[in-house]
């Protein structure tokens, strides 16, 4: 017998501390904490009451119920203990349930109790003995998913008020006498799980209270959390301006929120839109999808190679321009000239004065200045242009000698730099109506050149500066051998 005894024992022994993985699962077994509740369900009436349920083991624990209507205490204790269990009476025509958790404190076991209470009774009017009364009518509500608005009828004799006991059930109106309509609005639900509001019509003074259960839909979907995500590449090489698209797989397939966002550790070398990855410059960079349900993360490194840039330049630093159409295309230079990635892209200060096209185009919008910027999709390098569009002034020239507006001749001016500039003038329209369109600016006017004679005896004029939209006649008055021009503004032709 004794024999027996320590060949068990040794055998025990053996199992505990010699065998590999049994040893633990026989540990973890005789190390458990225990935790145990005498209900495992509870009912009550539409009254409410209280009820003991006993909680035993040798665990510290806690208790928490999901309803505020539902109570324990103590909600915390250590071992062996009694609980009770409170529950408010139920105004609400309509059966309610809660759910009580007692869990060990190092949230190893944890024990569930289901309370279920009966539905509240319909009364009517509520009446005391002196004839007061309040009704109201109906006293259920029912809403879909979506919410919406309904009314109810308050009968009463008396002032009143009226309260919900939950933010998305409000009220038209918080109070009144006699008689009235009140709306009732449920704002959508987007939770899973039907849900409740009371409405109390009270009148404090004479103690009189009427109940108003309004339901509302719940989606009945069940919230499938995200445990993670993957991506169809971890790792992936591109030469500069070459694009990939990665895909990313929520995990699990069932997953509620399948939504997610990218972005790129450095966008320099790569950006990401979508999954569609865009090398932009020689480097590595990360390429980052993030679930907006829990931030699980995935990522692919990414290297960039080719031959690197440097830097651009345009053909031309400053830019005049006549007026609003003027066009003229700037040319970007990237360098090196045998750099991979030659992308630029476009961009005005002031698209009031000149805009720029994809291709370098500038066109001039209004008067002033803008700067038309160049910038490398590699490195963000930058070149400018200044541009400067002055304008037209509208002159046409009257010779009183023959009272015609003349348009067989050329307009001379200098302009502040002492420069002839008539060769940037034309004629616009004819006849009576002919004007040259001239630069805005300051001129020192000459005398008109006849076309047909060749120049001498030019008269000079005193600076006039033409402003840019206005119009002016320069009038040649002859008078025997003196000759004098005049130059007014003149808005009639």
């Amino acid at each position: 017998m004794k024999k027996s005894v320590f060949i068990l024992c040794a055998l025990l022994a053996f199992l505990v501390f010699g065998c590999p993985g049994t040893s633990d699962a026989i540990k973890d077994a005789v190390n458990q904490s225990s935790l145990k509740v005498g209900e495992t369900s509870l009912v009550f009436t539409e009254a409410g009451g209280s009820q003991l349920v006993a909680v035993s083991g040798d665990a510290d624990w806690f208790a928490v119920s999901d309803q505020s209507w539902c109570s324990v205490s103590p909600n915390s204790g250590s071992g062996n203990a009694a609980i009770t269990v409170v529950v408010q009476q139920n105004n609400a025509v309509v059966q309610r349930s809660a759910k009580i958790t007692v869990s060990a404190a190092d949230n190893s076991l944890s024990r569930e109790i289901v309370i279920t209470q009966a539905a509240g009774q319909s009364t009517g009017p509520v009446t005391d003995s002196y004839g007061n009364s309040i009704d109201a009518s109906p006293v259920t509500l029912d809403f879909q998913t979506g919410g919406g608005s309904k009314t109810i009828q308050i009968t009463a004799n008396v002032t009143w008020q009226i309260v919900s006991d939950q933010s998305w059930c409000s009220v038209s109106v918080g109070s009144g006498s006699g008689n009235a309509t009140v709306n009732v609005s449920a704002a959508a639900n987007s939770g899973d799980a039907d849900r409740i509001a009371i409405l109390t019509v009270s009148n404090t003074e004479y103690e009189l209270n009427q109940y108003v259960t309004v339901t509302q839909q719940g989606s009945g979907i069940v919230s499938v959390a995200v445990t993670g995500v993957t991506l169809s590449q971890t790792t992936a090489s591109l030469t500069t301006s070459a694009m990939m698209t990665l895909t990313a797989t929520v995990l699990p397939a069932n997953a509620s929120n399948k939504t997610v966002t990218w972005s790129s550790s450095n966008p320099s070398v790569a950006t990401v839109d979508n999954g569609v990855v865009t090398a932009v410059g020689v480097g590595t960079a990360t390429i980052i999808v993030t679930t907006q349900n829990g931030s699980k993360t995935a990522a692919c490194s990414v290297t960039v190679t080719g031959v690197a840039l440097t830097g651009v330049t345009l053909n031309k630093t400053t830019l005049s321009l006549l007026k609003a159409g003027a066009t003229e295309t700037l040319i970007a230079n990237v360098l090196p000239a045998t750099a991979t990635n030659k992308t630029v892209t476009w961009s005005s200060s002031n698209a009031s004065v000149a805009t720029v096209n994809a291709g370098g185009t500038v066109t001039a919008t209004g008067v002033g200045t803008a700067t038309i910027t160049a910038t490398t999709q590699e490195g963000s390098k930058t070149a400018t242009c200044s541009v400067t569009v002055a304008g037209v002034a509208q002159v046409r020239f009257y010779n009183s000698f023959s009272n015609t507006y003349q348009t067989d001749r050329t307009m001379r001016v200098r302009n502040s730099s002492g420069t002839e500039v008539y060769a940037q003038w034309s004629i616009v329209n004819g006849g009576t109506s002919a004007y040259y369109e001239v630069p805005a600016g300051v001129y020192t006017i000459l005398d008109v050149y006849w076309s047909y004679t060749t120049g001498s005896g030019w008269d000079t004029y005193t600076s006039y500066t033409f402003v840019a939209g206005n119009k002016y006649t320069w009038r040649r008055v002859i008078n025997g051998s003196s000759v004098s021009n005049t130059v007014v503004i003149d808005g009639t032709f």
